[in-house]
C-alpha cells in the first residue's frame, strides 16, 4: 500500500492486520472510497504511531488480530473502530477457535463489531454461525472462519467505507466467558502434564 497525501476533509482508514489482509481491505474499500487515505499497522507500536499521524476523518478496521487497541487510539478515530472477530458472540476474547476445538463445540461463528476500550464488548454489527463436525481441530475451524470473514468484509465494504455514518447495530449481544491468553496457557500446561503421566 502506498498512502497518498491527504487533507483534513479526506476519509482515512487505519488497517490493523497483516500485510496481505491490508492490501485486500485497501482494494475493497477503495472501490467505494477511491480518494481515501490508507495506513497499515501490524502491531501495537505501529498502531499507536499511525493513529497519531492519521489525517482526515479516521476509521480503524481490525481483522483477526490479537492486538489490544489502546483507548487513546479508539478515541482518535472520529468515524469509529470496527473489528472482524474470528469467533461468534458466544466466544469473546482470545483464541476462540482453540477453545471451541478444546471443548468440542458443535457450532462456531464470526462477528463484526464496534470496538470499545473493553475487548469484545462493542455493539455487534453482524455475525454468522456455522456447524462444526467434531472432532474438529483449531486449524480446521479457523480456516472456515477466515473464509467466512473475508466474505463478511465484502458484504460490509460499502458501509465501512462511508465514514460519514456508522454501521447499524444488530440485535445480537455478546455472551459467554471472555477467554484470555492466560486461560490458553493453562490449557496447554495441563496437556503437557497429561502427556507426562
Amino acid at each position: 500500500m502506498n498512502p497518498r497525501e491527504a487533507d483534513s476533509e479526506d476519509r482515512a482508514f487505519l488497517l490493523l492486520m497483516n500485510d496481505e489482509e491490508a492490501e485486500f481491505f485497501a482494494r475493497l474499500l477503495a472501490k467505494h472510497a477511491p480518494d481515501a487515505y490508507f495506513a497499515h499497522a501490524g502491531d501495537r507500536a505501529s498502531l499507536v504511531f499511525q493513529a497519531e499521524s492519521l489525517p482526515g476523518t479516521g476509521r480503524l478496521i481490525a481483522f483477526c488480530t490479537d492486538v489490544i487497541v489502546p483507548p487513546a487510539v479508539l478515541e482518535r478515530m472520529e468515524a469509529g473502530s470496527y473489528n472482524f472477530h474470528p469467533g461468534p458472540p458466544e466466544r469473546p476474547g482470545y483464541r476462540p477457535a482453540g477453545f471451541a476445538a478444546h471443548e468440542k463445540g458443535a457450532s462456531f461463528g464470526i462477528t463484526l463489531h464496534e470496538m470499545e476500550a473493553s475487548v469484545d464488548t462493542g455493539a455487534i454489527i453482524d455475525c454468522e454461525r456455522f456447524s462444526v463436525s467434531a472432532p474438529a481441530s483449531e486449524e480446521a475451524i479457523n480456516i472456515e472462519a477466515y473464509r467466512r470473514l473475508l466474505n463478511l468484509a465484502r458484504r460490509h465494504a460499502r458501509t465501512l467505507a462511508e465514514t460519514g455514518s456508522r454501521p447499524s447495530p444488530s440485535r445480537e449481544r455478546w455472551s459467554g466467558r471472555k477467554t484470555t491468553r492466560r486461560d490458553w496457557q493453562q490449557i496447554q500446561s495441563r496437556r503437557k502434564l497429561g502427556t507426562r503421566l
